[in-house]
């Protein structure tokens, strides 16, 4: 059979399938939304040639009226998504008042229909693809080659990504799955695969490396091979499993798979009551250590032996605390918050369970749903309970670093407290990004670039520690490399809107107002009335020279203040656009001070270098005992 022909289209590094509607760079899936892959078709079949607005708009959205502005907003996006170093504009013109016009060059490739059956029979979902059947493939040459380029591209990223000799094990605990039949039990499935994670992450960090939950939970439902997962997330073992609970009965089904031949290398029913699932998590991580010649310490020894009961009522009130406090939302801190409080008052020495509720006030407090006055009182006392029941709590230990670096401003005792969570457990991701933040803080650009890098290691798949890893870069003013980090988180989320925020910071560094403003808009399409957003909205007004769009942001800013915690330094940052030299200014900051906020944006963000040479700055910096960076 030879089959029909079908038309691609290539250009730089990219390929873009018409009939899968798919775009590959390098061979790999890029996410595009569908409306956004019909413009980037257009242009490219128009390649060369303008292609009007109004021509466009007819052809992408044929049923519906859409204002320009929709059109203008999706090309941002794709020149974001083609990203070379002039933000795209390499390939897309705009042409003033008429259009858009493909200026790359382009290739058109004839490949055999066959091969596009192929392709469609063998995709799993929209991001991922599962191995072709070799007994069919019949290609013609041109996608032979394209195959071959791929192919060396995919060698070469999992060759680079290979685990070096004499380094430590890694191991992904995949999403236990969830044979209740309830949905509304998949917090419980959740919250062990969570615990899981943690107890074999502290069997012995020196030889057992665990991936972290955010990025394990991408597998959830997955179809992948275990060597596909394997070479994706750099590991050497998975453990997968599923969990049937009945009543205060729990059944769980668990084995270990060894990656590079997917042999079983072990597996196991238990079947408890729900008091004894600690003890449960021990047993498995034990099997799993000697499975794999893990040297277990006497202590680590101890903590599995050491496995207490625990009440049914309470386990199941912290596994759905950790359930709300993983969505990173504000009504997930608050109800995360609730469900800690709830599980203490029926079980007054969970120590986890403190340990949550101070990470639940410390995320209140750092998003600013409440005034940090508020929330992280609350959020000490839980970590100092958790630290004085069990001092060898690594997430309790990290809670309190995280208060004494951002809210006391106790920047040796903070330092000696994330180092005491890491020498703990230097698996825990959290841990490590929190310290790269605080490092940051303090202008160690360096140190932070590097703890940065430890925490995604850990965890790959997480679009929140990607784009902060972006604006760690960003801080140290490495805006391109800030840039690439963003674009990874976006291809983990397309609508992760602390993603666009970051983006729009790193534009505006970059004097694309208009961009940075996109970025924002999209941004608070997600966040909502976030303060910082409309500060960063007014200000990109501002620097745009549009001051009366820039004061009116600086008049809803001050009623937002009327409805919720607005931070001083939000109201700071706009004014000091609009005029740096402003008293207001520095009333506001003085408000930060007096109130003990997070003062590090003052040390590295460049959206405060207008007012860095103003005394009354300086003074500031030295009262916290912030350094003072050097701006070229």
């Amino acid at each position: 059979m030879e089959g029909l022909t079908q038309q691609q289209y290539s250009f730089g590094p990219f390929v873009v399938d018409p009939v899968e509607k798919v775009l590959l760079r390098n061979g790999q899936l890029v996410p595009l939304a569908p409306k956004v892959f019909e413009i980037l078709l257009a242009l490219v079949e128009a390649h060369g040639h303008v292609l009007e607005k109004a021509a466009l708009l007819k052809r992408v959205w044929p049923d519906t009226f859409v204002e320009e502005a929709t059109l203008a907003q999706d090309v941002f996006t794709l020149r974001k998504v083609l990203g070379d170093a002039a933000e795209g504009r390499g390939y897309i013109e705009t042409v003033p008042k008429r259009g858009y016009r493909f200026i790359a060059p382009v290739q058109q490739i004839k490949v055999q229909e066959v091969f596009a059956d192929q392709a469609r029979a063998s995709r799993v979902d929209s991001s991922r693809s599962a191995p072709f059947s070799r007994s069919s493939l019949r290609w013609a040459v041109p996608a032979l080659v394209v195959l071959i380029v791929a192919a060396g591209v995919a060698w070469r990223a999992s060759s680079s990504r290979a685990r070096p000799a004499g380094s430590r094990a890694m191991l992904a605990v995949l999403p236990f799955e969830n044979l209740t039949g309830d949905a509304q039990q998949d917090y419980f499935s959740e919250g062990l695969t969570e615990e899981m994670i943690t107890r074999l992450g502290g069997l012995n960090p020196e030889q057992l490396g665990v991936i972290a939950r955010t990025s394990a939970m991408h597998y959830k439902g997955t179809t992948l091979r275990a060597s596909e997962i394997g070479r994706e997330l750099s590991v050497d073992y998975l453990l997968e499993g599923s969990v049937r609970r009945e009543g205060t009965r729990v059944r769980i089904s668990a084995q270990l798979i060894r990656v590079r031949d997917e042999t079983h290398l072990w597996a196991q029913n238990y079947d408890r009551d729900l008091r004894d699932v600690l003890q449960l998590d021990s047993d498995v991580a034990g099997a799993i250590a000697r499975e794999i010649e893990i040297k277990l310490s006497p202590q680590a020894q101890a903590r599995l032996a050491g496995a207490h009961a625990i009440d049914p009522e309470a386990y199941q009130l912290y596994l759905q605390a950790r359930f709300f406090l993983n969505k990173r939302t504000a009504t997930g801190f608050q109800r995360s918050a609730d469900l800690f409080q709830r599980a203490i008052a029926i079980d007054p020495n969970y120590v986890k369970a403190y340990a949550g509720l101070a990470d639940s006030y410390i995320l209140l407090a750092a998003f600013e749903v409440r005034a940090p006055a508020d929330a992280i009182p609350m959020a000490r006392a839980a970590a100092l309970r958790a630290i004085e029941m069990d001092e060898g709590s690594a997430e309790a230990h990290a809670s309190m670093a995280f208060i004494l670096s951002r809210f006391d401003w106790n920047w040796l005792d903070a330092q000696r407290e994330f180092k005491r969570a890491i020498d703990l457990d230097p698996n825990y991701t959290t841990a490590h990004h929190w310290y790269a933040l605080h490092l940051i803080g303090l202008g160690r650009s360096t140190e932070a670039i590097a703890e940065i890098k430890r925490a995604q290691e850990l965890d790959p798949e997480s679009p929140l520690l990607t784009t902060d890893a972006g604006l760690v870069l960003y801080s140290a003013r490495q805006y391109s490399s800030a840039q690439r980090e963003c674009e990874k988180a976006l291809a983990l989320d397309q609508g992760f809107g602390l993603t666009h925020r970051t983006l729009g910071l790193i534009d505006e560094q970059m004097g694309m107002h208009s961009e940075a403003l996109a970025e924002f808009q999209q941004a608070r399409g997600t966040l909502g009335e976030d303060p910082w957003m409309l500060a960063e909205i007014g200000r990109s007004y501002a620097r745009a020279g549009n001051r009366e769009q820039a004061f009116e942001s600086m008049r809803a800013l001050r009623q937002l203040t009327q409805k919720r915690y607005v931070s001083p330094l939000a109201l700071a940052l706009l004014g000091a656009s609009l005029d740096p030299k402003s008293d207001e200014v520095f009333v506001w900051l003085e408000k930060a001070y007096e109130s003990r906020i997070n003062l590090s944006p003052l040390v590295v963000d460049p959206a405060f270098d207008g007012i860095r040479q103003d005394a009354r700055f300086h003074s500031l910096l030295r009262r916290a005992g912030l350094p003072e960076i050097k701006v070229n």
